[in-house]
């Protein structure tokens, strides 16, 4: 069944499509990580810039819940692990994890680059870093308060910290990758499943139709025919079968009354005439020759040789003859 053209075709083909898509999808998790990661350190610099200005704001006005309120916003990120505002002195002022406020930035207890922090209060800048297994992006950058409104640069500095699971996003991303590629492959089961008919229909029912009606000519059925209609291939390969089966049936009529004919012939002829096949087995005798030996067709036709006829002195009488007249001994 499987070997047939209708499952052969959708099959080879739905099964290349997957293999596309399979291929796809894996090449295209390979390129996920990176693409996801980059994404998230964007979406996190814009976020630090904004918050950044807001707190070193309300810094200036001594205004702690403020500063307080702006942490707490990030409390709403999903993907979010910690994020916290520290003082000049390394203490943290503000944090999404009420445990942490007040304790210094030594004692935490979550993957923080110390160095790196350090590095962005001193220079007074901020940083967007993934951790280095790969699972956390991190967020560095410098909070520099002002002494008073007249002050033209900033005296006491710490540190904005924010840190975000990065398998979130990657696993979120996966899974529509992952339903993506679901759907494309029942998309291409469904278009499989229309091509078998397409092809049971137009092509192997018909071509189905040609081989019956050529096993039943060769069965004897002279009077089959495929009778198949249309213009395209098949179509075409049908009307020339059933042209071939009726010109094989007219020369099959032609050569049976020619035989019939010869056949008349010889059995109207007033003495015997047999005939052999290169064995020397009798093919035929007419009926004169029937009559004049006394063996019907049956006994003689592909069973006997003409040596049943003959007498063996006979025989070994023209067999000398006929090598004295061709001079052989």
């Amino acid at each position: 069944m499987f070997s047939s053209l209708r499952f052969l075709i959708p099959t080879s083909a739905a099964l290349s499509v997957l293999l596309v898509v399979v291929l796809s999808y894996h090449s295209t998790s390979s390129l996920l990580h990176e693409e996801v990661s980059q994404q998230v350190q964007r979406d996190m610099r814009n976020r630090l810039n904004q918050v950044q200005g807001s707190i070193e704001r309300f810094l200036k006005i001594d205004y702690r819940d403020g500063v307080r309120q702006q942490v707490a916003s990030f409390g709403s990120e999903l993907d979010l692990a910690v994020a916290l505002v520290t003082r000049a002195d390394g203490r943290v002022l503000a944090a999404t994890r009420l445990e942490l406020v007040d304790k210094p930035l030594t004692e935490l207890d979550f993957p923080l680059d110390r160095q790196l922090a350090e590095r962005v209060i001193a220079n007074r800048t901020s940083v967007v870093a993934t951790s280095a297994d790969g699972r956390w992006v991190q967020g560095y950058a410098s909070i520099c308060g002002q002494e008073s409104s007249r002050s033209l640069r900033a005296t006491r500095c710490g540190l904005l910290y924010h840190q975000v699971d990065l398998q979130h996003h990657l696993k979120a991303a996966n899974a529509s990758v992952r339903d993506q590629a679901l759907l494309n492959g029942l998309g291409i089961l469904s278009l499989a499943l229309l091509l078998m008919l397409l092809v049971h229909f137009r092509i192997s029912r018909r071509m189905g139709r040609i081989q019956q009606a050529l096993e039943a000519f060769a069965a004897g059925d002279r009077a089959v025919l495929v009778g198949l209609a249309g213009r395209d291939e098949l179509g075409q390969i049908s009307q020339g079968v059933d042209r071939m089966l009726k010109r094989l049936r007219q020369d099959e009529a032609d050569l049976l009354e020619s035989e019939q004919a010869k056949q008349a012939i010889i059995n109207s002829a007033h003495f015997c005439i047999v005939a052999t096949d290169a064995k020397g087995v009798i093919s035929s005798i007419n009926t004169v020759g029937e009559q004049m030996l006394g063996y019907s067709q049956k006994e003689l036709v592909g069973r006997r040789t003409p040596a049943l006829l003959h007498r063996p002195e006979e025989i070994r009488l023209c067999a000398a003859q006929l090598s004295a007249e061709l001079g052989r001994d």
